[in-house]
């Protein structure tokens, strides 16, 4: 009985140190890549280290940098508020004589416009047949389609690119006959947009219109009919206004590149990532001849109202001036801070 008592001793003993044995090489196994892990870990740590003290010294020189630049732009601004006081009286002066430069200046875009200056070969003869009552159902170039604030006609016409000259039509038939006449008349191509078929979304990307520097989807910036609706969506729907370059990268980035971001001044974060910019001749555009007509126009009988006033008007205006750059400097500074 003792022999037996001690045999099923002996075979639990057994059992107990072929598992502890196991235990053992996985405890091993498990010690030999945390091991490794660790090592990696302090291979990152030394990296991250000297990254850190790459931006230390990185952060020391803006810092300086951004007291030079602000100490630089008092000093602009003292001067400009000096030139501004000694332009005032000889600007006041001319105020009915700019006034009439202005209203020659817009006849002048608008024979441009009713000329159709700047379009390609074959909107001008898609137009010139469907004045004469040849083609029926053209609306005319997408350029003129809508109304763009002055402040976004850069940006919207940056958007748009060669699609301001597509013509907007009111049927697909419409645009049949019209590509069926440019190919008689050798008059080259068009693209046409039809009212009937075109249709296009909006971009609702969750917390885009918290952004810094967001200035809002394109196709919100523009005003035109109910009807082309679907044609300005399809266009503009998926393209976000920024302020700036740094701010459109920023938005871009966050958002995976998955649509395009336009500067005010007319930069581009694509879509994937590439970047296209540079400078622009100003008011060189079709949508902005268009814009700046109806701003001379506008601005010519304000003068003309108002040159006796334009003193107090003219103050005024630099106060608001003023007021609207103390607005900038605070929202720079929070947007800084942000």
């Amino acid at each position: 009985r003792a022999l037996s008592s001690l045999t099923v001793k002996a075979s639990d003993a057994k059992v107990t140190a072929m598992t502890s044995a196991s235990s053992i090489v996985e405890i091993e196994a498990r010690r030999t890549t945390v091991a490794a892990e660790l090592e990696a870990k302090e291979l990152d740590a030394e990296s991250l280290q000297e990254t850190l003290n790459d931006y230390t010294a990185m952060l020391k020189d803006a810092t300086g940098r951004t007291e030079e630049l602000t100490n630089a732009v008092r000093g602009y601004g003292m001067r400009l508020d000096a030139r501004r006081k000694k332009q005032e009286e000889a600007r006041q002066n001319k105020l009915t004589l700019d006034a009439e430069e202005r209203i020659r200046r817009a006849r002048l875009l608008e024979e441009l416009e009713r000329n159709l200056e700047g379009f390609a070969q074959s909107v001008k003869v898609v137009m010139r047949e469907a004045n004469r009552g040849v083609l029926q159902g053209i609306l005319g170039p997408v350029s003129r389609i809508f109304k763009v604030p002055g402040e976004y006609a850069v940006a919207i016409e940056t958007a748009l690119g060669a699609a301001m000259q597509n013509l907007v039509v009111e049927t697909e038939e419409d645009a049949k006959r019209a590509i069926a006449l440019l190919k008689r008349r050798d008059g080259g191509r068009a693209t046409f947009l039809p009212v009937s078929t075109i249709r296009g979304n909006v971009l609702n990307e969750p917390g885009l219109e918290n952004c810094a520097g967001f200035v809002g989807i394109a196709r919100s910036l523009c005003r035109c009919e109910t009807r082309y609706d679907g044609i300005l969506n399809s266009l503009l729907g998926r393209i976000a206004i920024a302020e700036d370059l740094d701010s459109a990268v920023a938005i871009a980035k966050r958002y995976r590149y998955r649509f395009r971001v336009v500067t005010l001044d007319g930069q581009v974060v694509n879509t994937g990532g590439s970047l296209t910019g540079g400078s622009l001749a100003r008011n060189s555009g079709l949508l902005s001849r268009a814009v700046e007509i109806e701003a001379i126009q506008k601005e010519a009988a304000q003068l003309k109202e108002k040159a006796l006033a334009a003193r107090n008007d003219f103050r005024a205006a630099q106060q608001e001036t003023a007021a609207a750059e103390a607005e900038l400097s605070g929202a720079r500074g929070e947007l800084s801070n942000a």
